[in-house]
């Protein structure tokens, strides 16, 4: 859902910018055009705020996506067989969305 939402909302923004300069080509003080900048600036900067937000991944949710348990995601982390998996502040494992899962063999070619 989220590869789907975020360049949905980019391309939004985009759209938006390109109706504020059309805007100004016609009338340079247009108050409508600096309000639509000002709506696709403040898109763009809650659309970064959430891609960032949505970067890491919680066990559960890591699990759910690649549907095995949790135990076996905890397991894949602490031995270190999920790319970039790293231990939160909290003490919980922090996934990236994107994470790939390695297999033993890849892990001892890494290693040597």
């Amino acid at each position: 859902m989220r590869d789907i939402v975020i360049p949905a909302v980019r391309e939004l923004s985009d759209t938006w910018e390109k109706e504020a300069a059309q805007r100004r080509q016609r009338t340079p003080a247009d108050p409508a055009a600096d309000a639509i900048t000002s709506c696709a600036s403040e898109l763009r900067t809650r659309l970064a705020e959430i891609e960032r937000d949505t970067a890491w991944l919680t066990v559960v949710r890591y699990a759910t996506a690649v549907e095995v348990s949790p135990k076996t995601v905890r397991r894949l982390c602490a031995s270190g067989l999920l790319d970039g998996a790293e231990k939160g502040p909290d003490g919980e494992w922090r996934i990236p969305r994107n994470a790939k899962r390695r297999t033993i063999a890849h892990r001892a070619k890494i290693a040597s």
